[in-house]
């Protein structure tokens, strides 16, 4: 049972354990926050990936914090620790799951513009400026940051986090010459769907699909400064950095890395699994499973 602290809340460190499915090695100390490696502080949880004599010697000064250790450090610590192959990972479900990080209450901001026939789930944030146009659906739990504009017809997810100044659904870049070589607009009907649990990252720009929709499928997570063009569908659990530019009608596969400041030049297929490297540009579509890198990307020997 975890004990009721003024200021927050005790975990014990047998329920971190539990979650996990990991031994607790030592006593079963009570937690209220999460700490880097080199903090000298108590009660808190923290993780090692690295193993060195010194922080072995450091660590076990820490006699009531709780560890998370590579299996290098069996066998080594007096202090309460679990052993595991992925300290970091475990690190992150314990902490997102006992130690959030609070980021905003839930409420529409009173500086918020809301449109008409609006579909608002329960525990929503809306933040300072944003809009939100009309027939627009957020799913519950999900936290829309400050100065952010979401289009008529879209549609967010739940538990999703779009953070500031993105704009999302607004007409992409498609122009047609007309008979005096004059650039006029192709027209775009269609809208972003994003699933659940997307992150979406500061100052991105999502466009609207011209006669289909753009969808971001569920677990997407987007860096800050990225562009998505109109008609792209990324699969569910892809991860795209910061700065890459996805042209239209690209189709890309679940589990990506898309690297940093990365290109890939529109209408081209994206397996599954793929890895595409910083800086790189796609000029041709992936099959499942591959890693490229470079101008123009090429195959990388693994």
């Amino acid at each position: 049972m975890n004990e009721i602290k003024k200021n927050g809340y005790f975990v014990e460190a047998q329920a971190c354990a539990d979650l996990v499915g990991l031994d607790l090695i030592g006593e079963n100390i009570k937690l209220d926050r999460v700490a880097q490696l080199k903090e000298a502080s108590f009660g808190a949880l923290r993780f090692v990936n690295v193993f060195s004599d010194q922080n072995v010697k450091f660590l076990n000064q820490l006699d009531k914090s709780l560890m998370i250790a590579l299996p290098s450090y069996r066998g080594k610590l007096n202090i309460p620790h679990m052993i595991s192959d992925d300290p970091k990972l475990h690190f992150c479900i314990i902490a997102n799951k006992f130690f959030p990080p609070e980021i905003n209450s839930k409420k529409v901001e009173k500086t918020a513009r809301l449109g008409e026939n609006i579909s608002i789930g329960q525990n929503v944030y809306i933040g300072h400026n944003t809009v939100i146009e009309d027939n627009v659906t957020i799913g519950t739990g999900s936290i829309i940051l400050h100065n952010v504009v979401i289009s008529k017809n879209c549609k967010v997810g739940n538990e999703c986090l779009v953070k500031s100044g993105s704009i999302i659904g607004q007409r992409g870049f498609g122009f047609q010459r007309d008979f005096n070589n004059i650039p006029i607009s192709f027209p775009h009907y269609g809208a972003v769907f994003i699933g659940n649990n997307v992150e979406i990252g500061a100052l991105n720009t999502i466009a609207s699909g011209s006669l289909e929709n753009t969808v971001i499928a569920d677990n997407v997570k987007t860096n800050d400064h990225v562009h998505i063009a109109h008609n792209v569908l990324v699969g569910e659990g892809t991860l795209i950095t910061a700065c890459a530019e996805i042209s239209g009608s690209v189709k890309i596969g679940k589990n990506c890395w898309i690297g940093p400041n990365s290109a890939i030049k529109n209408g081209l297929s994206i397996g599954d699994n793929v890895f595409v490297g910083i800086a790189a540009v796609v000029t041709k579509s992936l099959n499942d499973n591959v890693r490229v890198a470079g101008n123009p990307a090429r195959s990388l020997v693994r």
